[in-house]
């Protein structure tokens, strides 16, 4: 599709990175505001520049787009859309109550960005080193997209999470009156419990560095940078406490 589009796509192992370039009719401008700057050291304090426009798409499913308005970020999501397919779901989205087999569930994330003399992160804001080479760049950004990217799939399986417990938290009252769920609902806990677990703890898309930053320390280290900023770690160690929560309740009855 980006090819015949004529957009030259770049592929990063499952990860294809596409860029839009500004044209003479194209003004779409990054506003960098200047009342967020004191916060952001050697941060640019232009008032427009205009960039290019960028975008990450995951072979999963996931998107990350750089200097879009929301309007065009809709509009992405609508065009890539007739490429999903049923493979690329690696949870059982329909196990959130109430959700329809046919739909996909989607979860956002919004981060502001500046661009300045270094990469890095300051106060949840990222920033892009303005004077590397756009390869250089590229990798850097993408480093902080397989960070958001993780933070995304971890908040699907915490939805997933909630409706579990919405249903355990119901077992303890039942068993004061004397009412055991029926085989039925208990198998359907049990399996949907065993899903999550799996997800959370055997699938390394949810723990491990990816492999494209093994011997690449400053890259890890920024994936790493946003992975934190997102608490990522801690919300994986809240989730396991909770599936060891409902574990038990499960044990018991």
């Amino acid at each position: 599709y980006f090819r015949e589009k004529k957009m030259n796509p770049a592929l990063y192992e499952d990860v294809i990175h596409i860029t839009i370039e500004p044209n003479q009719h194209d003004h779409h401008l990054h506003h960098l505001h200047h009342h967020h700057t004191h916060s952001a050291p050697d941060i640019h304090t232009h008032d427009f520049v205009s960039v290019d426009k960028e975008m990450f798409v995951f072979g999963d499913g996931a998107i990350v787009c750089w200097d879009m308005t929301e309007a065009e970020e809709k509009d992405w999501k609508e065009k890539l859309s007739s490429f999903e397919n049923q493979t690329s779901i690696h949870i059982d989205l329909p196990l959130i109550p109430h959700h329809r087999h046919n739909e996909v569930a989607t979860v956002c994330e919004e981060i502001d960005f500046f661009r300045g003399k270094y990469t890095g992160i300051n106060l949840d804001r990222i920033i892009l080193n303005d004077h590397e080479d756009s390869r250089t760049r590229t990798k850097k950004q993408l480093a902080f997209s397989y960070g958001i990217v993780r933070s995304l799939k971890l908040e699907i399986v915490e939805i997933l999470m909630d409706s579990i417990l919405d249903r355990v938290q119901t077992i303890p009252q039942k068993l004061r009156s004397g009412v055991l769920p029926t085989h039925l609902e208990w198998r359907e806990i049990v399996a949907d419990l065993l899903k999550i677990r799996s997800h959370v703890n055997l699938h390394s898309q949810l723990l491990e560095t990816p492999e494209m930053y093994w011997e690449e320390p400053q890259l890890e280290q920024l994936f790493s940078r946003i992975e934190n900023n997102l608490d990522v770690p801690h919300r994986i160690a809240l989730l396991n406490k909770r599936l060891d929560y409902t574990q038990e309740v499960t044990d018991i009855v």
